[in-house]
């Protein structure tokens, strides 16, 4: 009884790390909080990604930093925030901890989250913009949008439960919760990635129904927005999709295929880490991070000729619905790409999508291995249409994930003995 009350204190402890404005200093913390996982979960690393990941990384950083395409801040600053991430997402427990359980971490921990929702929801509604939901969450990073992911992976962890083990009013509750505050964080990306893991995740379990269901819905939205009652949105929508001067996301999409061209070696070993719009960099550049002004030094090339100048407000115009993360500049997976190359990226998304298949197979019959196909999912989305990799947010969603397959091994024991 005593173990398992420390690790209900453990749960609470990360949770107010996680889910409130201390996570701000998180973030430079990855490989202390993958040794504290390590400590609590003992964990097995994968041995072929660890070493694609720094044979590439070593061979880019010094050709790069060579060719003065990226520097030592921004290199060694890659590597602290990279090589732990990568490591825990591949990872497995080395045995099963039975005291250490999904159920039980999430059970504790939404209790935080409760919290920081609540608070959110008294400044929105007192004067605050909708921004300001994410007041209890703290304003650091990707702040209100932050939340939204957060409460999505509880979301999707009710949404499981209501369907695979008890449909309660209580689960109905705290999913209805859980996805109200998800509305309430006003994340118009986050509303667009739900919707497309969605989309991937029934295709995955071939429901098709399904899928031919969301499709007429989407076909009726379509419908009703050609309506003359929705002639205003449609002329924001239309506005927004033809000024090239507010599509930088799309542009910074377009360009990935120039930088890769300038270079034999971009597309083996990329452009150097930090070097392109990693979150490494930006914590580098920009006046809101804690390092900004710690390390002097011009911008890297790649960085300055393709990124900066979709920042230039000389160059983005101030129209409604064209700033926020939904045209931001920032892609995990065009990051990994640009500043890793295709060998890595290549083997992260190979390897990323293997684990995605293995879960999903085991869901058919484990309610665990369902939620961590849809979350992974969930992330994976995420990662192509923002900066998602290299965040407080990825790391929590790890954290789940490592002591989701410790669930999955307990439960896979217990079904053992019970043949037996």
């Amino acid at each position: 009884m005593r173990r398992n009350n420390k690790y209900n204190k453990v749960y609470l402890l990360t949770g107010l790390l996680f889910l409130t404005p201390v996570r701000a200093a998180l973030i430079l913390l990855l490989p202390v909080l993958l040794f504290v996982t390590d400590r609590y979960i003992p964990l097995s690393y994968d041995k072929f990604v660890a070493r694609a990941f720094f044979s590439v990384f070593i061979v880019s950083g010094i050709y790069n930093m060579i060719a003065g395409n990226t520097g030592t801040p921004y290199y060694l600053l890659s590597f602290w925030l990279v090589a732990p991430t990568v490591l825990l997402m591949f990872a497995h427990p080395k045995r099963h901890i039975p005291q250490i359980s999904l159920d039980d971490f999430m059970g504790k921990t939404v209790w935080v989250l409760y919290a920081v929702d609540l608070i959110g929801l008294y400044y929105r509604f007192n004067g605050g913009g909708q921004d300001e939901f994410g007041a209890g969450y703290g304003h650091h990073y990707e702040y209100v949008h932050g939340l939204a992911m957060i409460n999505l992976l509880y979301a999707l962890y009710f949404l499981t439960n209501f369907l695979r083990k008890k449909k309660t009013w209580g689960s109905f509750l705290q999913l209805a919760t859980t996805i109200t505050a998800f509305v309430l964080c006003s994340y118009g990306l986050g509303y667009i990635i739900l919707f497309v893991s969605l989309i991937v995740w029934l295709l995955v379990r071939r429901r098709f129904k399904y899928v031919f269901l969301i499709a007429m819905l989407v076909a009726g939205g379509a419908f009703l927005l050609s309506l003359d009652s929705f002639e205003y949105e449609r002329e924001n929508i239309y506005d927004a999709r033809n000024n090239q001067d507010d599509a930088r996301k799309m542009i910074m999409f377009q360009e990935t295929w120039h930088v890769a061209s300038e270079s034999l070696s971009i597309p083996l070993i990329g452009t150097g880490p930090g070097s392109y719009n990693s979150r490494a960099l930006m914590l580098v550049i920009s006046k809101n991070s804690p390092l900004y002004g710690l390390f002097a030094g011009q911008y890297p090339p790649y960085y300055y000729k393709y990124i900066y100048p979709l920042w230039n407000d000389r160059f983005v115009s101030q129209e409604s619905y064209t700033d926020g993360t939904r045209n931001q500049p920032f892609s995990s997976a065009v990051a990994l790409i640009v500043e890793y190359g295709l060998v890595i990226f290549m083997v992260i998304a190979c390897f990323w999508i293997r684990q995605i298949i293995k879960y999903n197979r085991e869901g058919r019959d484990d309610a665990t291995a369902e939620y961590l196909t849809m979350i992974n999912i969930l992330m994976l989305v995420a990662c192509c249409l923002h900066e998602w990799a290299i965040c407080t947010e990825f790391f929590y969603f790890l954290i789940i994930c490592t002591i989701g397959k410790n669930t999955l091994m307990v439960n896979k024991e217990n079904a053992h003995e019970i043949q037996k």
